[in-house]
């Protein structure tokens, strides 16, 4: 596996790119309870699978971990994308433009590089460890460590 995750950016942001295209182009046909006031959608699924296989496909070496549907790949690699489909379901499920696709790629069990998308909102960040933090392409600075609130 490569040292630097930045080069794994493209890859996400296709990824993420994809689940938010469904986001936009697909209205929830099935919505159930996981629990109280946690619910998942067909579009969740949807999402989820498509993310998977894609990047499975493009990383086959690095696992993946998603809300909905649980882990595959080898744990013992240390690396590991991490999806929440769609953060933000019940939103979604009743038509609020406020949710986004969050996805992650961890070394270690520590977040290395992450993409939120809220395509409603056309609001899109990523950041990459060591890296910094973005704002569609726009660097984000801040006097506080980004490291600290990289959390997917």
């Amino acid at each position: 596996m490569t040292p630097d995750p930045g080069s794994l950016l493209p890859v996400a942001l296709q990824a993420v790119t994809a689940a938010s295209e469904l986001m936009r182009t697909r209205r929830p046909t099935m919505v159930t309870e996981k629990s109280d006031r946690d619910l998942v959608s067909d579009v969740d699924l949807a999402i989820e699978r498509a993310v998977r296989a894609r990047l499975q496909d493009a990383t086959p070496r690095i696992g993946f971990l998603g809300e909905e549907e649980g882990r595959s790949g080898d744990p013992a690699s240390g690396w590991l994308w991490t999806l929440d489909p769609i953060d933000g379901t019940s939103n979604f499920a009743h038509a609020i433009p406020l949710c986004a696709c969050s996805l992650a790629l961890l070394h270690d069990g520590r977040p290395v590089l992450a993409v939120i998308d809220a395509p409603f909102l056309g609001q899109r960040y990523h950041a990459i460890e060591g890296h910094g933090a973005y704002h569609r392409s726009e660097e984000h600075t801040s006097e506080l460590q980004s490291r600290q609130y990289l959390v997917c």
